[in-house]
């Protein structure tokens, strides 16, 4: 069994954004205009406001424009959405400097003990514990996947305290331009469903969840 983890920032863009640029004002102008949204206060300097709708939630963080579901039910129909919201934002601020495009999935899910093997103490570990005198709290494994095309798969898997498993999958993209995104997004607005589709094949056909 698998599940999604929430709160999780589906797609992130680095850039030399620009806050003061999205508004309420703005935002309701070019992007939201025919969609009821709240406008949450940003809860850390360097941060934009945050605008939220019924399917997702996006807002800039440092140099950082990421988006999040909301409706963890309707995860296909927010993809889309997300989508067609990056490609006005990257046509009206076209201009703007973007060296990074991640998109992000995690779940929490159970695996066969033997999966999990990987994860439990080794004699290095033990010594460590020895030394500091306590328990490990979580233990985690890091893959990197050359996937070409300036793409890179980062697989995180790791068992927490809280007997839960859950694994992290980051699709990194080095792009120069607004351009090189809305070629990377598609024809079809597809990408974010297509990468789902591959992290939860991981999870079924590798992990037995």
């Amino acid at each position: 069994m698998r599940q999604v983890v929430q709160g999780t920032n589906v797609i992130v863009l680095v850039g030399a954004w620009n806050i003061a640029i999205f508004t309420p004002e703005w935002v309701k102008a070019n992007l939201l205009s025919d969609v009821d949204f709240k406008v949450l206060f940003p809860s850390m300097v360097g941060c934009s406001l945050k605008f939220q709708t019924e399917l997702l939630a996006f807002c800039i963080e440092g140099n950082r424009l990421q988006f999040e579901v909301t409706k963890q039910e309707s995860l296909d129909d927010a993809y889309v959405e997300i989508i067609r919201l990056l490609r006005i934002i990257l046509r009206k601020l076209a201009h703007t400097p973007v060296n990074a495009v991640g998109t992000n999935y995690v779940y929490d899910f159970d695996a066969p003990f033997e999966v999990l093997n990987t994860l439990q103490d080794n004699k290095p570990l033990q010594s460590i514990v020895k030394l500091i005198g306590t328990g490990v709290k979580s233990q985690a494994l890091v893959r990197k996947f050359d996937m070409g095309e300036k793409k890179e798969l980062t697989l995180r898997l790791e068992s927490v305290d809280n007997g839960h498993n859950r694994i992290d999958f980051n699709f990194n993209y080095n792009v120069n331009n607004a351009g090189e995104i809305t070629n990377l997004l598609g024809e079809d607005d597809q990408l974010l469903i297509q990468n789902q589709e591959l992290a939860r094949r991981i999870i079924d056909e590798v992990y037995g969840a």
